[in-house]
């Protein structure tokens, strides 16, 4: 130490409180200057002064000039000057980032007479007010791009507290990520523009697969200071999630975060779900709210006779669901005249429903009074329609419960409409003005009724009949199988040896034209269509006889 060093006094600064943030309204100052000897100064004076470091320069955003004493005289030793001072209201916290900065300066000047003036820079630590943070949960995905994988990750919280923990979860939708790392990043902005500031990283163990997730937290760096903003510059934070795929673009997600001040909590909040396992949740609570079922792929429902499969589509591309219902008889096919099927339709095709739609069916009129009822209500949605199912098709995202909802809504009410209208389809032309008959003949004899064909047939399985092209069939199921020394076929150049009491319903049964078959446990007859219903029930009697006999007797006949 020099001597000139010895001959000026020694000033030190202290606050109250101790660290002040920028809601401290009064703060305190104290200078203790330890005089080598006693003398006189015309005043002691405080700067308070605090910058804003941009790269190219500085600027001032706050000074306050404070005059502690004025023609003092400084005894031999120490003694101490205190002075309140009214926070500005444009104070910041300091911040020391990559480019920019803010630092606050208090220097003391003890100005003497015909003397250089004794001089001395404190750096004042100004933090951020302290605040409760709120603990909300976020969810957040990538844009859709088609059917492109999407990265999604959630976190616990969106204010963090230096210091404390951030716990996340993070998923892939429609592919796999090799790697997936975590970045708390700060983003420093000045004169327009932005750049990355201080940053800390962490990489999740392990790829992270389609239909899954993979949970982390966070440990959020006690160096890390909230954000802010003056005209010139500011401060902001974010999360960032990259998700690395080998030979496959990478995807990046960015969650903005606050920082504040606060107590660090060491309790971990739970993160919403996210890939796979937040889709499974959401199509699961589609079906309770529809009461069908989810199995972990799709949803299934059962709507009277008919059955209910609604799903993902495999390119991803929308939410695909298929009607599947009992053979309506119609011939019918409903769907796009585009392409090969405009060109190979086995039957006339006539323009249906809008938007390039054709209409085929073996009589026209019954499958337009179909088509209106049943089919017309789905609009877009329907994509083609037959005799056994019906398929729909809703464009959009997978994992949008709406439209799930709408797709289910949609196939369910389409099966509703199928139940109400497959009774009273419009008969053949052939058959005009039998339905009332046969509509009597099913209710006589327990027997379910279906006009497309037309087609009836016993509710216990013993018996049908129906139209199939340019014949009649009639089948009968023995309770036993008959043994195979009883099997006979008309369409066979030999006549059977019947026993005597098979003969008469055998002889019936032949006049009528046609192939009669016995064989395993049923009897069927093959013969020219007939509109009459009573005519088909003759048929299933002589059928039962015949059958009867056979299962008890035993050959040869004589």
């Amino acid at each position: 130490m020099g001597l000139l060093d010895r001959l000026r006094p020694r000033i030190a600064l202290s606050t109250a409180p101790a660290a002040p943030s920028v809601v401290t309204e009064q703060l305190v100052l104290e200078v203790a200057i330890d005089a080598p000897r006693a003398e006189r100064v015309d005043r002691v004076e405080v700067w308070l002064t605090q910058t804003v470091r941009v790269p190219g320069g500085s600027s001032e955003t706050s000074r306050v000039y404070l005059v502690l004493a004025k023609g003092h005289r400084l005894r031999r030793g120490t003694q101490r000057l205190r002075r309140s001072v009214r926070m500005p209201q444009e104070i910041l916290a300091d911040h020391d980032g990559e480019r920019i900065g803010v630092e606050t300066i208090a220097e003391v000047r003890l100005v003497r007479p015909w003397r250089v003036d004794a001089r001395r820079r404190f750096r004042l630590r100004i933090a951020a007010p302290p605040a409760a943070p709120e603990v909300t949960p976020r969810a957040f995905t990538t844009l859709r791009d088609g059917d492109a994988p999407r990265l999604e990750a959630a976190i616990d919280r969106d204010q963090l507290v230096p210091g404390g923990t951030v716990a996340g979860r993070v998923g892939m939708l429609g592919g796999d990520a090799d790697s997936v790392s975590v970045t708390l990043r700060a983003r420093e902005s000045w004169d327009g523009r932005t750049t990355d500031g201080h940053s800390w990283a962490i990489t999740l163990p392990g790829p992270v697969v389609a239909g899954a997730s993979a949970a982390f937290a966070f440990g959020v760096p006690a160096a890390a200071v909230p954000g802010y903003t003056t005209a010139r510059s500011g401060l902001r934070w974010e999360l960032v999630v990259h998700a690395e795929r080998r030979l496959a673009r990478d995807l990046t997600l960015t969650i903005p975060v606050t920082l504040v001040r606060g107590e660090p909590d060491p309790s971990v909040g739970a993160a919403p779900l996210v890939g796979g396992e937040r889709v499974a949740r959401l199509w699961d609570g589609v079906a309770r709210d529809h009461g069908a079922g989810f199995d972990g792929v799709g949803i299934s429902a059962t709507v009277g006779t008919c059955r209910v499969r609604v799903e993902p589509d495999e390119g991803g591309a929308g939410v695909r669901a298929v009607v599947e219902h009992p053979d309506l008889g119609l011939d019918l096919r409903v769907g796009s005249r585009r392409g090969l099927r405009r060109i190979w339709a086995s039957r006339p095709q006539e323009s249906w429903g809008g938007a390039g739609r054709s209409l085929e069916c073996r009589e026209p009129h019954q499958g337009r009074a179909y088509a209106e009822q049943v089919l017309a209500p789905a609009g877009a949605l329907l994509v083609q329609a037959g005799d056994l199912r019906a398929e729909l098709f809703a464009s959009g995202a997978g994992d949008d419960a709406r439209l799930v909802a709408r797709s289910l809504a949609a196939a369910i009410g389409l099966a509703e409409r199928y139940e109400a209208a497959a009774p009273t389809v419009p008969m053949p032309s052939a058959f005009a003005g039998t339905r009332a008959a046969f509509l009597r003949a099913a209710d006589d004899h327990d027997a379910r009724f279906a006009p497309g064909r037309p087609r009836l047939a016993a509710r216990d399985g013993s018996w049908s009949a129906e139209v199939r092209g340019e014949r009649l069939v009639v089948t009968v199921r023995a309770p036993s199988p008959i043994d195979a020394a009883h099997h006979l076929d008309t369409a066979r150049p030999s006549e059977p040896e019947l026993p005597r009491d098979a003969r008469g319903p055998f002889a019936r049964l032949r006049a009528r034209g046609g192939r009669l078959r016995v064989s395993g446990g049923e009897g069927t007859l093959e013969g020219p269509v007939v509109s009459d219903p009573e005519e088909w029930l003759a048929v299933v009697t002589d059928l039962r006889a015949l059958l009867r006999v056979l299962r008890t007797e035993t050959g040869p006949y004589r």
